[in-house]
């Protein structure tokens, strides 16, 4: 019905969006990244990568990971836990099992990383933080939180 009505976009939605998600990008990093750091001792990521392309597999992995990992693995185990149990449960469940699956699938294939137990709990807490990101704020909020976040990591530690 409101097919016909003209949409217009507000570039200062936008700007919020880019401020509130730089925000959660800074705080992620901080309590997780910093937390798991100080109690393992982890490495930043390395390799043969140069810093250009670390910056735009940052910026993809959080369109495509979040699209993925949150939007479709975590709404569809909501979905499917709902059938056996109430709606709060079945978020909390989906949000614990996409993220174990966020931080496994990390590991698998030719260019899987080497497990290590810092490296999973780092992806499994961060997975956790957003898909409650997701659930609270939105898909726009956690996608632009993870590739900024990532951006980060490219500029400030790689």
């Amino acid at each position: 019905m409101d097919r016909e009505k003209s949409i217009q976009l507000k570039p200062q939605y936008f700007m919020g969006i880019i401020a509130e998600s730089t925000v959660w990008a800074f705080v992620l990093a901080v309590i997780i990244s910093g937390f798991l750091g100080w109690l393992f001792m982890a490495d930043g990521m390395s390799g043969s990568t140069t810093k250009l392309q670390m910056l735009a597999l940052s910026i993809g992995a959080g369109l495509y990971e979040e699209l993925v990992f949150r939007v479709i693995l975590v709404y569809a185990l909501i979905w499917f836990f709902s059938f056996f149990t109430d709606k709060k449960m079945a978020i909390v469940l989906s949000v614990l099992i996409a993220a174990a699956i966020f931080s496994f699938v990390h590991y698998i294939g030719s260019y899987g990383d080497t497990f290590t137990l810092a490296s999973f709990l780092f992806r499994m807490i961060f997975g956790l933080a957003l898909n409650a990101l997701l659930v609270i704020r939105g898909f726009g909020i956690t996608a632009w939180t993870h590739s900024l976040y990532d951006v980060m990591l490219v500029i400030f530690i790689i």
